[in-house]
């Protein structure tokens, strides 16, 4: 307190000035509309800079739960939007939730691999949110992976770079089923085989899922076709797919949840009794 006293008598005529200008200031404000009129206005502009400074930076520091909202806006989208195809079901015409067929659950990627032979992706939700194994993972612009261990809180996928995660996929020009698979080399392609030499495939063709696997949904993009070859005395062609999903920036995915895929295998395993 001392040294705040001898601060103000050591600067008093600084105080002094300060609160006569300020006084002063005060009455011609009062007194005269012109400047009245002038000060009004210069305040308002720079409280207006300060609230669009304050909103800016509140919305920079929310772009988390932004992102987290729209995600799952998306999926709920996408689960209005996937519904079984057969046209002639009463499934397809009732208005309940037995008319979905896939949910999306919106997940954030924690920890993740791509310069592995065997990659994997650790995301943030787990059994509490409904994941479980074996339920397929994409982007809005991809497949990722397919879901191997689950606990309460987290999950890991297989990711589709990964020497033992194939894909069941189709060239979507002819309609007909492949196979995809990572070679283990630049995490931004993968290898298909199983497409036979009578179709006239092409570079540029789109790849997208085939849907037959019961994990993915129908036509989910993964990629287009750069290179092809045709091996000597093979039937199959050998392709080289760039994939549309980047994995090396992985952020936010959603897992897919197949309503049916319990039912769909068991009736199929009866194939095989």
């Amino acid at each position: 307190m001392r040294n705040l006293l001898l601060f103000v008598i050591r600067f008093n005529y600084i105080f002094a000035f300060l609160i006569l200008e300020a006084i002063s200031m005060v009455f011609i404000i009062r007194n005269h509309t012109y400047q009245r009129t002038g000060f009004l206005n210069s305040a308002g502009v720079v409280t207006g800079n300060i609230f669009n400074a304050y909103f800016k930076f509140s919305q920079y520091l929310n772009l988390s739960s932004v992102n987290e909202r729209l995600m799952e806006e998306n999926a709920l989208l996408r689960m209005r939007t996937s519904v079984t195809s057969d046209t002639m079901s009463v499934i397809e015409a009732c208005d309940d939730s037995s008319r979905i067929q896939y949910r999306f659950i919106p997940v954030k990627a924690i920890n993740f691999t791509v310069n592995k032979s065997t990659n994997y992706i650790t995301f943030n939700k787990g059994r509490k949110a409904g994941i479980a194994r074996d339920m397929g993972v994409i982007t809005g612009t991809g497949i990722v992976g397919i879901v191997n261990n689950v606990s309460e809180n987290f999950s890991t996928a297989m990711s589709v770079l990964h020497k033992d995660c194939p894909i069941s996929i189709k060239v979507k020009r002819f309609n007909y089923p492949g196979t995809l698979k990572w070679d283990g080399g630049n995490p931004g392609e993968a290898e298909i085989t199983g497409i036979p030499k009578h179709l006239p495939i092409a570079e540029g063709d789109s790849v997208i899922t085939s849907g037959f696997s019961a994990i993915f949904p129908e036509n989910i993009p993964i990629g287009i076709i750069t290179e092809f070859t045709l091996p000597r005395g093979s039937s199959f062609f050998m392709a080289k797919v760039k994939l549309s999903a980047n994995l090396e920036i992985l952020q936010y995915a959603y897992v897919v949840d197949n309503v049916f895929q319990k039912e769909q295998r068991e009736l199929e395993g009866r194939n095989h009794d």
